[in-house]
C-alpha cells in the first residue's frame, strides 16, 4: 500500500501542473523538503539511531527521488518562462540550513536544469551544479523561522495559559499520562506530542512495527498532531511574528518585478520545512488543518493581467493541487489587493527585530 502511495505521489510530480494563459512574470515556490529519516527517537522506541544509517533528521532515498520528480514537473510546467540552460540571473535558490533542506533542494534542481550542450560538464552526469543560499539556523527568520525572538516566545507562552488552551489540555490529561507511560517520555504538551507523533509517523511509513500500545491511539495522535500546528500563528501577533519576514521577502520579490522587469528574477525556489507552509498558509488565513506532508509546495505567481499584476496561489499537497483564495480577494488577486491582505502580517527583518525586542 505504500509503495502503491509513493508510486502515486511521483506519477503526479511527473504531471506537472495545469497552467494559466496569461503573461507569467515571475514564480516564488516554498516547497517542504522531501522524505526524511526520524528528527528524534522516544525512551522506549525501539528503533535507536543504528536503524537509521544517514542519522536523524536525514533526507532519503524516497526523499531525494520526491523532490528530483518535483523539479521535473517545475520544468514542465515553467519551461516557458524558465529557459531550459541555467542561468543565475534567472533564478535564486534559498533554503533552511538542514541538511534535509539544502539536499532536497539539490536533487529539485537537478530535475529543472538537466545540463544541456556546453553546460555539459563530465560526459554522462545529467546533472550541474547550481547554488543554493542559506542563512545559519539561529540567525534564520524567513525560512528555518528559527531566530530567537523573545516578544514571540513570550505570547506564545500566554496563549498557552489561556483558558482555551488550557481547558482543551484538560480535556485530553488522561492521554496524555498514557503516552507519558508508554513512551517513556513526559507528554504534557501538545507539541511534545506532535513531536512523538513524528516519530511513530516516520516509523511506520518505512514498514517498521510499532509497539501495540500505538494501534488504538494512532489516529487521534495525528488529529492533535494538527492542532498542534494551528497553535504557532494563532493570533494575528503571533503570526506576524513567526512569518512576517517571509511573506515581506514573498511580496517585496513580487513589487520589484513590477518596478524593475528588466532585471528581476524570474523564479525563487525557497527550500524549508513543514512548519513553515503551515506557518504561512495559516497566517494567510488558508491552512487546512493538515500537516503538510513531505515534498508538499506552495507557489505564488505573478501575472501580467490585462489591467495590473494579479497574483495566484496554489497548495499542491502531493495528491491534488488546489487553488487558493485569498479571503476578500478572487483568485487572480491584484497584486495591490494582494499587499493589502498580507499587510498585518507583514513586517521586514529591521521591524521584526525591533517587536522582537518588546517584552
Amino acid at each position: 500500500m505504500k509503495l502503491l502511495v509513493i508510486i502515486i505521489i511521483v506519477f503526479h510530480f511527473l504531471t506537472g501542473f495545469s497552467s494559466l494563459g496569461d503573461e507569467l512574470l515571475s514564480v516564488v515556490v516554498l516547497f517542504r523538503h522531501g522524505d526524511r529519516t526520524p528528527i528524534k527517537s522516544y525512551r522506549y522506541d525501539h528503533y535507536d539511531e543504528s536503524y537509521w544509517p544517514l542519522g536523524y533528521g536525514q533526507l532519503t532515498k524516497i526523499g531525494k527521488r520526491q523532490q528530483y520528480a518535483l523539479g521535473r514537473s517545475l520544468r514542465k510546467r515553467y519551461d516557458g518562462l524558465l529557459p531550459e540552460k541555467y542561468d543565475p540571473r534567472d533564478i535564486l535558490v534559498q533554503s533552511s540550513n538542514f541538511d534535509r533542506c539544502l539536499m532536497s533542494a539539490a536533487a529539485n534542481l537537478a530535475g529543472l536544469y538537466p545540463p544541456r550542450d556546453h553546460q555539459v560538464w563530465l560526459e554522462g552526469l545529467a546533472w550541474q551544479p547550481i547554488p543554493i543560499h542559506t542563512a545559519p539556523e539561529e540567525e534564520d527568520a524567513v525560512l528555518a523561522q528559527k531566530r530567537p525572538c523573545p516578544r514571540y516566545d513570550k505570547l506564545y507562552d500566554e496563549l498557552m495559559a489561556t483558558d482555551e488552551i488550557q481547558d482543551i489540555g484538560w480535556d485530553y490529561l488522561e492521554f496524555f499520562d498514557f503516552l507519558s507511560a508508554n513512551s517513556g517520555e513526559k507528554i504534557d504538551s501538545f507539541d511534545q506530542l506532535k513531536d512523538l507523533y513524528d516519530t511513530l509517523y516516520v516509523e511506520d511509513l518505512h514498514n517498521l512495527t510499532l509497539p501495540v500500545w500505538t494501534r488504538q491511539v494512532f489516529s487521534e495522535l495525528a488529529q492533535l498532531s494538527d492542532f498542534a500546528w494551528s497553535t504557532y500563528t494563532f493570533t494575528v501577533e503571533l503570526a506576524r511574528l513567526r512569518t512576517g519576514p517571509l511573506v515581506d521577502y514573498i511580496t517585496s520579490h513580487f513589487e520589484n518585478v513590477t518596478t524593475d522587469p528588466d532585471n528581476a528574477l524570474k523564479f525563487l525556489m525557497l527550500s524549508a520545512h513543514d512548519s513553515t507552509i503551515a506557518n504561512l498558509l495559516s497566517s494567510l488565513n488558508v491552512f487546512d488543518g493538515r500537516w503538510p506532508p513531505y515534498a508538499s509546495s506552495v507557489i505564488f505567481e505573478l501575472r501580467k493581467g490585462p489591467v495590473t499584476p494579479f497574483v495566484n496561489l496554489f497548495y499542491d499537497n502531493t495528491v491534488e493541487i488546489a487553488n487558493i483564495t485569498l479571503a476578500n480577494c478572487r483568485f487572480n488577486c491584484d497584486l495591490s489587493e494582494f499587499r493589502e491582505i498580507v499587510a498585518p502580517v507583514r513586517m521586514n527583518l529591521a521591524r521584526w527585530r525591533e517587536e522582537c525586542l518588546q517584552v
